[in-house]
């Protein structure tokens, strides 16, 4: 995984020998941090939906069911547009 690799390569003691190199090895690793954290909070937002849904569902609470709707809709907005920042090195 490029990430395992990043947090070898910036734990070298060398690795600020090369300043222009350091930066962007940093600002990959900042990058792909922030974009897996991004991920990971997107996908268990998903997941809990989905839980709730299910319950919501089951007791035809239409209520709740709305909500999900909602939250579902502004959900795939962010992944559409700004879940995830483009590393540019």
């Amino acid at each position: 995984m490029r990430l395992e690799e990043l947090d070898a390569l910036t734990a070298d003691s060398n690795l600020w020998s090369n300043p222009t190199s350091a930066r962007r090895l940093m600002g990959e690793k900042n990058n792909l941090e922030f974009n897996l954290g991004n991920f990971k909070r997107m996908d268990s937002a998903l997941n809990d939906l989905t839980e709730l849904a299910e319950l919501a569902e089951a007791d035809s609470d239409e209520e709740v069911i709305a909500d999900i709707i909602s939250q579902l809709t502004e959900l795939q907005a962010e992944v559409k547009h700004g879940g995830f920042a483009l590393w540019r090195g």
